[in-house]
């Protein structure tokens, strides 16, 4: 997040992505980084779903799969892995 919104602290956790200066580009950006660093495929709408890193980070730690488990895993707001 800091990197791709070019943020010189890291972002307080209850401020939407959007108000951090994000838009449509840097919110595929920071959802490929995502994706890469958890290797999980996220679902298009997430940023737009859970539009703070406290909402996202709460959203992944309910969704993630179990420790070890090596299954794909697409988020969707509402559904289980």
């Amino acid at each position: 997040m800091k990197a791709v919104l070019h943020l010189s602290d890291a972002p307080d956790p209850g401020v939407g992505f959007f108000e951090l200066g994000m838009d449509s580009l840097t919110a595929i950006e920071v959802s490929r980084r995502v994706e890469k660093g958890l290797g999980v495929k996220l679902d298009a709408s997430v940023l737009f779903d859970y539009p703070t890193v406290s909402a996202l980070a709460a959203h992944l730690a309910d969704t993630a799969p179990a420790r070890g488990q090596r299954t794909a895993l697409s988020l969707r707001r509402g559904t289980s892995p």
